[in-house]
């Protein structure tokens, strides 16, 4: 395993561990709905997928549909982060 494949199963650890935190602590966030939650636990899961292809493929852009599915985990992410700041303000 070169240095990039370790980094990677690092990284897809990290999401599946911030994805299980959210799930089963998620509650205590402030703005973070149920729906919310379900969904950035779905998001994390799929990005943690997405290294681990990574860690064959050896770049996260090949192939194209590794590359998409990374940006839309990003922007998913992203606009979880934006519903719950939205939901933070509102109330």
């Amino acid at each position: 395993m070169n240095l990039l494949s370790l980094f990677n199963a690092i990284e897809a650890g990290w999401w599946l561990l911030c994805a299980g935190f959210i799930a089963g602590r998620g509650h205590r966030i402030h703005g973070l709905t149920l729906r919310l939650r379900v969904l950035l636990s779905f998001l994390l899961v799929a990005f943690a997928v997405t290294d681990v292809v990574e860690m064959t493929t050896g770049a996260w852009w090949r192939p194209r549909e590794l590359m998409w599915a990374n940006i839309v985990c990003v922007i998913g992410i992203l606009t979880v982060g934006a519903c719950v700041l939205q939901n933070r303000r509102s109330r």
